[in-house]
């Protein structure tokens, strides 16, 4: 089951579809409707509230006589479930958790290839290797694992939303000798059970990276990788900024346990924050001018600068 990002005003979830807007973290995404799931993608229903009727009778005592007790008429019924943007089917509390049953491999297929990715091995996977692949914003599907391979220059350039699927795994641009930058221009956001965020190439993944997966790695391998907001929550999470001039948006760490490491030369920029149970926090190896504008480390296990 996915955690609901804060930040998404899109997924923190919904209203009325809209054309790309940019959030304060500098991640761009596309507007959803709340009535429905994406185009092409099947959601089964979600079933009936439950229903109470009747009330007691109290009778004598004392000299005095109730009448009648209290009568509801009637409970609150459900009459469907919510279909989220391409959504996950939600059994709502009356349905017993062990009688849900995911989506079949055929359905996910079939809402794999509406999204515009190939069903391979239960994965939903998007192939943009090639340069300005992948010219709108990726969406995986609800259910399934999601891969995105943007390893063209200036690929998956209108963003990535991979929030629904159960797994993302994500790459933006290749290191030398076959580099290939500018990959993930617009912004990531990912959750699920685990998210891997691999930038590489010069300016890749500038939009930004959040991420409220259970288990988060997101690496900044690139020269100026990772320019807007690096975040990430969940139980625990690692934020690599090796890249010269990498993460120069800032970072920020809210998982239970928590590491940012600093190495590329003038990295880490802007104010890096850690709040989390357990923080480790470095800012050495590329140079002097790392985590320039200071360290907030509000745990009280840490190991900060």
């Amino acid at each position: 089951m996915h955690v609901i990002p804060r930040w998404f005003s899109l997924i923190a979830v919904l209203g009325a579809p809209m054309a790309c807007t940019l959030d304060s973290s500098g991640l761009r995404f596309i507007g959803r409707s709340s009535t429905g799931g994406d185009s092409g993608e099947t959601t089964p229903p979600g079933t009936g509230g439950a229903t109470s009727s009747g009330g007691s009778e109290s009778r004598g005592g004392n000299g005095s006589t109730s009448n009648g007790g209290t009568t509801e008429t009637g409970g609150v019924t459900s009459s469907g479930g919510s279909n989220g943007s391409g959504g996950a089917p939600r059994p709502d509390a009356s349905v017993p958790a062990d009688t849900y049953k995911p989506p079949s491999p055929e359905v996910l297929q079939a809402n794999c290839t509406a999204k515009g990715g190939q069903f391979s091995d239960g994965t939903c996977v998007f192939n943009c290797k090639t340069s300005g692949a992948c010219n709108s914003v990726v969406t995986c599907p609800a259910d399934q694992p999601c891969q995105v391979l943007c390893l063209g220059a200036t690929s998956c350039g209108q963003g990535i939303d991979c929030t629904r699927a159960t797994r993302c795994d994500i790459s933006c641009g290749t290191a030398p000798p076959n580099m290939a930058g500018s990959a993930c221009m617009t912004g990531i956001a990912c959750s699920g059970s685990s998210c891997s965020v691999n930038c590489q190439g010069t300016g890749s993944c500038r939009g930004g990276v959040r991420s409220t997966a259970k288990s988060t790695q997101i690496t900044c391998g690139g020269n100026e990788d990772c320019a807007f907001a690096v975040s990430c929550e969940g139980d625990d999470c690692t934020i690599v900024c090796s890249g010269l001039r990498s993460c120069l948006g800032g970072v920020t760490a809210e998982a239970a346990s928590s590491t940012v490491l600093c190495s590329g030369s003038d990295s880490c920029s802007r104010k890096v924050t850690c709040t989390a149970a357990k923080c480790r926090v470095s800012c050495t190896g590329g140079g002097q001018n790392n985590c320039s504008a200071g360290v907030v480390c509000n745990s009280s296990d840490r190991i900060c600068p």
